[in-house]
């Protein structure tokens, strides 16, 4: 079977856990199948739309340059990036395309893959789908409810309101009926798929229409893999057929992390490992171990940080000498062999969570917010605690439990579920494609 990839970025040029996860899932794949790539590059020093090609350890990559600097729908719909995958389809001839994310690239993939006659999965990584800030969470940092096409302008207008422009139409949006912006979604969504869209369909009104138009997108795809309970059920509700979606828990290459050996230490070692950014909480974490006096505790929070803002706002409300910014690390191994409890403070749905498996595979127990798809993997009490999403408090004391209980800790690590191999998920993800 011949087996079309599309991601939003591929190693070596841009790691991310998606990324990563489509990299060892495209190597398990290519045991059995002929696995081809196509992924988005945003190399700044190449033209938009310039495409290059790779073996990325026997696995044929084809990248295709964009910038997102202009204009903004082509964050979603390039017909250039399309045009460019039609003529990759014609050359590949697959059976099957698997769209892992469409970011930066274009949604109107799918329709090219419908019309060279393959079927079209995709795995549900995030919201992209439904939310252009791809979290469901508003730059407020509150968790949205789902997409409307006013209400995702005034989000848009939010993420400017530094600026007189944008605080001007969000008082502007206040007397405009709903109803009106559904409408003009609506229009502007078909005109734009049937071709016969105008410059301000283009230019003014690209992003009211962005959910209407996914959504007509999101019809055309065949089947949608959902690494949770969670994410199923969210995108059944926002209009998806439930018949259409399969939940696939996540497998992971056993050298991600495997077993490791703790290192010694006389304190507690808690740890945050992941992506150093707002959605991630890490500052309800900061603020939960600034509570901490005395104890024999220490906070260990690894991981990039793409914004040297808010690692500067964790540094300045940082209040204990015993937290610790490690920055990026390499190996899961390396990491998790110093982090006896792994924290993982989102405030917003995540859909799945690789790096709690990741700490289940070294026997490591988690402290997770009770929001998304975290409570899926925790057995509250028995391999792990769950707290309040946000609530420092609910979180300090679930840390000052186990401060005051060491053996707990310990019972927990013992207690961790299995972790599903890639292997086990790339058969499962197998069996799908012979289904289609």
């Amino acid at each position: 079977m011949k087996i079309v990839q599309v991601v939003h970025g591929f190693p070596p040029k841009q790691t991310s856990s998606i990324e990563n996860y489509t990299f060892a899932l495209c190597k398990e794949l290519s045991r059995n199948q002929d696995v081809t790539v196509y992924a988005r590059d945003s190399d700044f020093t190449s033209p938009d739309c310039a495409e290059s090609e790779e073996t990325v350890q026997g696995i044929r990559v084809r990248r295709i340059n964009n910038r997102l600097e202009f204009p903004h729908y082509y964050d979603y719909d390039n017909k250039v990036i399309t045009n460019s995958f039609q003529k990759f389809l014609s050359e590949e001839k697959p059976d099957l395309v698997h769209i892992q994310h469409m970011m930066g690239l274009s949604a109107s993939m799918v329709r090219a893959a419908r019309d060279f006659g393959v079927p079209v999965t995709m795995t549900l990584h995030d919201y992209w789908l439904l939310c252009r800030r791809m979290s469901l969470l508003r730059p407020n940092f509150e968790v949205c409810s789902g997409p409307g096409a006013k209400k995702c302008q005034d989000c848009r207008f939010r993420e400017l309101d530094r600026f007189i422009l944008p605080y001007l139409g969000r008082a502007a949006l206040q007397g405009i009926p709903d109803r009106l912006f559904d409408d003009i979604a609506q229009k502007g969504a078909l005109r734009r798929f049937d071709g016969s869209d105008s410059w301000a369909d283009r230019n003014l009104a690209a992003h009211v229409s962005r959910t209407e138009y996914l959504r007509m997108m999101m019809d055309r795809i065949n089947r949608f893999i959902s690494p949770s309970e969670f994410v199923r059920e969210l995108f059944s509700k926002k209009g998806v057929p439930s018949s259409k979606i399969i939940c696939v828990p996540h497998g992971l290459p056993v050298s991600s992390a495997g077993s490791v050996a703790k290192k010694s230490s006389e304190v507690l070692r808690f740890g945050y490992m992941g992506t150093v950014n707002w959605h991630k909480g890490v500052h309800v974490l900061v603020q939960a171990f600034n509570e901490l006096r005395g104890e024999r505790a220490e906070l260990r929070v690894c991981g990039a940080a793409p914004s040297a803002t808010y690692l500067g706002y964790l540094r300045s409300i940082n209040r204990n000498e015993k937290t610790r910014f490690l920055g990026t690390y390499q190996d899961a191994s390396s990491a998790l062999s110093e982090i006896d409890v792994l924290v993982i403070p989102s405030i917003y749905y995540e859909s799945f969570s690789l790096a709690m498996r990741e700490a289940f595979l070294t026997q490591t127990p988690v402290i997770a917010s009770r929001i998304g798809a975290l409570p899926e993997g925790i057995d509250d009490g028995r391999n792990g605690l769950l707290f309040e999403a946000g609530n420092a408090r609910d979180l300090l004391s679930k840390i000052k439990f186990l401060l005051a209980n060491p053996r707990v800790a310990h019972e927990m690590s013992e207690r961790v579920p299995p972790v599903k191999t890639m292997q086990e998920h790339a058969e499962e993800i197998e069996a799908i494609y012979k289904a289609l």
